[in-house]
């Protein structure tokens, strides 16, 4: 009995003292009194900030003012305290409007809003990330780069309106993206505007509970809602998990460059996609593409999943080592009789380009034309056909 009271005394004891050392600090776009940073009365303007001295467990408070403060470009370089670090929005009245970054220069002069550089275990909450001005980005409104992991963005809302890919991930690990608004906004821009794009990636990732908007309908830029690319040549095989996001995609064009979830690197991932509603307007594109390059290993794990294609694949998968598939729905809203509902496998290696593979509980649906599933480039497999292979056993066709 004892020894039960002295170890939960010890346990309350650590976490008291431990939190006896987070520090709050209060930065604004001007500093006051003795600029400390240690309240509001001694605020200090945050280009001054010393993000050095952050330990886990800290906060720093972002002046909103009443009505909204806007912030020019901010770099946070170098931070790796050993547990989070929590970025926000103040939460007194006098300073809790709504806190905008924004880029304050064009191509390679600030040109974003916030980057994370070499840093870890930071979470940003509770703020807008806006791209406003014509000048284009060669990066994103947020960037997260340079060997940086378990960033956390949460709560926030990313806009581009046009000029800019919205959040952009280079060379890095453990990227949380939670319960956020990311979008850009109506435009017929020329401009590469990916709404989250990994490049170069680590893995293990978690994308939740996000809505994922892109409004672009100029015909000849990159407009992916979720890209995963450029040939990192890793082999971490972390677990990405996407769940329970809504994407959505205005463009009507006939370039197959406007994709749902779209992954093609030479990398090896694994994945788990499940509760997302995905659906695309382009034509030509699928909503949702994985592809696998030898020798890196890639496998997905699919559920639950309401996918729309204009008049292309719902989904595309090519070459992966794992491919697990059901209780989705997969609806083409036209009626293309060039085009099969799923495509897998590549050119030439058809079925047998994937390995382990298991499709069952699905519901299909394509407008006007009876349900195919392409084992091959072009290669147009009945649904009779496909079920005697002994996949989709207790699948559907229609609404």
């Amino acid at each position: 009995m004892f020894r039960s009271i002295f170890f939960f005394a010890t346990l309350f004891l650590l976490f008291f003292v431990g939190n006896l050392y987070a520090t709050s600090y209060y930065v604004s776009t001007a500093s006051s009194g003795t600029a400390s940073a240690d309240s509001w009365t001694n605020k200090k303007i945050i280009t001054s900030l010393d993000w050095t001295q952050l330990h886990g467990g800290d906060t720093v408070f972002v002046d909103g003012g009443t009505s909204g403060t806007t912030y020019n470009f901010i770099r946070i370089d170098g931070i790796t305290p050993s547990s989070t670090v929590v970025i926000t929005k103040g939460k007194e009245t006098s300073h809790n409007g709504v806190v905008y970054f924004s880029p304050s220069g064009g191509y390679s002069s600030n040109y974003c809003a916030l980057r994370v550089s070499n840093s870890s275990h930071l979470k940003i909450t509770n703020m807008t990330f806006n791209w406003g001005f014509s000048a284009v980005s060669d990066g994103g409104v947020l960037e997260i780069t340079n060997s940086s992991s378990y960033i956390q963005l949460d709560s926030c809302h990313f806009i581009s309106n046009g000029y800019s890919n919205v959040v952009w991930v280079a060379t890095s690990t453990y990227v949380s993206l939670t319960n956020n608004l990311i979008e850009s906004l109506s435009n017929a821009i020329n401009s590469d505007q990916d709404i989250i794009d990994f490049v170069e990636d680590g893995g293990g990732h978690t994308i939740t509970g996000n809505t994922i908007i892109a409004r672009g309908t100029n015909a000849t830029p990159h407009i992916d809602l979720i890209q995963f690319c450029c040939n990192s040549g890793h082999t971490n095989y972390y677990l990405t998990t996407i769940a329970n996001n809504f994407m959505f995609a205005v463009r009507n064009s006939g370039v197959s460059n406007n994709q749902g979830i779209y992954v093609d690197g030479s990398e090896s991932h694994r994945f788990l996609i499940y509760n997302n509603i995905i659906a695309i307007n382009t034509p030509m594109t699928s909503a949702l593409t994985l592809t696998q390059y030898s020798p890196y290993h890639v496998s997905a794990q699919i559920y639950n999943n309401t996918i729309i294609s204009k008049s292309h694949y719902t989904f595309e998968a090519l070459n992966l080592d794992t491919l697990i598939v059901k209780n989705n729905i997969c609806i083409i809203d036209s009626s293309p009789n060039t085009i099969s509902v799923i495509g897998l496998g590549a050119s030439g290696l058809g079925l047998g380009g994937l390995g382990y593979k298991s499709f069952d509980y699905n519901q299909y649906f394509q407008r006007g034309n009876p349900i195919r599933i392409d084992t091959g480039t072009y290669y147009h497999t009945t649904w009779a056909q496909w079920k005697a292979l002994g996949y989709d056993a207790h699948s559907d066709t229609g609404i």
